[in-house]
């Protein structure tokens, strides 16, 4: 995901007022505590793989996105520091939020919720071969647009609003008019 703050008055809305959800708080940052079972995407120009993981002390399923931090370029590197502060921030029910982030083996790994029937592309993919009616569009729009809204509204623009979510590209961003 890619975010730019906004510099215009309507983005003067605090984020430190915004309850936050102790999401990080329960997962532990250490690599021994995931069983990593498949790879289940790619992105970030080819240096991320996605991992279907489980978490040990748990047992609860999750995803895992690994970062090849020694492939990375200094702006790469900066990019991804950037995305992770201002993505920790947000705090709504249509953006999966970070239950842990950290370096194992020179890598950056990104934990969060795993999204059984995955992005919007691959329920079309799977499910929906011959299309989707007007009104499972209208519902899948939906959730995206409450999340781009709230992003607007905390003073950021998303640049990617795409059906794909582990895709991690950088792509030019305009602030909000």
């Amino acid at each position: 995901m890619t975010f730019l703050p906004c510099t215009n008055e309507a983005s003067s809305e605090s984020i430190a007022s915004s309850p936050k959800r102790d999401t990080m708080s329960n997962f532990l940052p250490d690599s021994s505590c995931y069983e990593l079972l498949t790879i289940i995407g790619r992105g970030f120009e080819d240096l991320m793989v996605v991992n279907l993981a489980r978490y040990k002390p748990s047992g609860e399923y999750v995803t895992v996105r690994r970062v090849n931090l020694e492939a990375c370029t200094n702006e790469m590197v900066t990019f991804l520091q950037g995305e992770l502060h201002v993505s920790k921030l947000f705090n709504h029910p249509n953006i999966v939020p970070y239950k842990a982030t950290f370096i194992a083996d020179n890598e950056l790994w990104v934990v969060t919720s795993f999204m059984a029937y995955g992005s919007a592309k691959d329920l079309i993919c799977t499910h929906f071969m011959d299309g989707m009616s007007e009104l499972a569009i209208a519902y899948i729009l939906q959730g995206v647009l409450k999340a781009l809204d709230y992003i607007h509204h905390m003073g950021y623009v998303h640049s990617q609003p795409y059906p794909d979510f582990r895709r991690w590209e950088g792509v030019p961003l305009w602030p909000a008019k």
